[in-house]
């Protein structure tokens, strides 16, 4: 598991020491957020991250990936020479006493395992299905109605959070509010890239939001000590990313004031970009799971 980390890590580090972050990216409708081709399951947390990585790497059009099982169950192969991408998971393992009561969990085991995965790209084969797991149910829209801008104003509004204007966007946790600035003052490019950098921006702020007690309780002062103001801009980013990707919105770097600070992080912590990506997914998921909920109901 510490080889997994440090791997993982030194990948991240890497980036950043270039004054890149992996998690800007342009998205676009079919290059959000990385799905397994087979499955359709997108993947999550850190793994998202390495993913978008090896895309920007290798030039892929398409974030659609398989392991070398699944690619032969499809009747396909992959190319000679080609090099995969390895991802992780956790799983989770409860320890019980031989009675196998309920109550006599004596404790819990999070077992981290990697698997190699490969970009559809590199896979060659029979062009139908490889035409079919390239984009698979590209043909049907995203959502059900309206652009990504329109999606990404739901996402915001269907959580309830609270927002005023003002001259500088930041999340107030005693107000439990979110300040932003009109669009008008993110227009200074034109028409999608000023609208995106909104976007982007109340998403980052929206990330804040869910770590207020009453939701996520997102405390990382007992994980990270005095860093954890660093580790919490952190799990904002990545939260905007997450969510900018399901949009399709071009996620942008909000603070690159922070990246020293987040390198240091990184180094003294080969976990630490484990955790804020968890943290960053669960904020996704809760915000987009409050819009599942509103789209329910209505």
């Amino acid at each position: 598991m510490k080889n997994i980390y440090e791997d993982v890590t030194n990948r991240i580090i890497a980036e950043l020491e270039k004054g890149c972050a992996p998690w800007v990216k342009p998205w676009s409708a079919s290059n959000g957020v990385p799905m397994n081709a087979v499955s359709q399951r997108p993947y999550s947390g850190v793994n998202v991250l390495l993913l978008w990585l090896a895309m920007e790497k290798n030039g892929y059009q398409f974030s659609r990936w398989l392991t070398f099982k699944q690619a032969k169950g499809a009747g396909l192969s992959i190319r000679k020479g080609e090099k995969g991408v390895r991802v992780v998971f956790v799983k989770t393992v409860e320890r019980r006493t031989d009675d196998d009561d309920e109550e006599n969990i004596s404790d819990i085991i999070h077992i981290m395992r990697s698997f190699v995965v490969f970009n559809i790209e590199q896979c060659e084969g029979d062009e139908a299905v490889l035409k079919k797991l390239h984009h698979p149910g590209l043909d049907k829209p995203r959502w059900d109605g309206g652009d990504q801008y329109e999606l990404a104003w739901h996402i915001f509004t269907s959580s309830g959070a609270k927002k005023v204007f003002g001259p500088r966007a930041c999340y107030m946790p005693k107000e439990d509010g979110i300040v932003m600035p009109p669009l008008r003052a993110f227009t200074d490019k034109t028409g999608e890239e000023g609208r995106d950098a909104y976007f982007a921006t109340l998403f980052h702020e929206l990330t804040h939001w869910t770590g207020h007690e009453s939701r996520l309780n997102r405390d990382l002062s007992g994980r990270f000590g005095d860093a954890s103001y660093a580790a919490e801009e952190l799990v904002a980013e990545l939260g905007s990313a997450f969510l900018c990707a399901h949009a399709g919105i071009a996620g942008q770097l909000q603070h690159a004031s922070y990246i020293d600070s987040w390198l240091e992080l990184l180094k003294s912590d080969s976990r630490a970009i484990f955790t804020a990506a968890s943290r960053a997914q669960q904020a996704c998921d809760f915000l987009l799971s409050m819009r599942e909920e509103q789209k329910q109901a209505a």
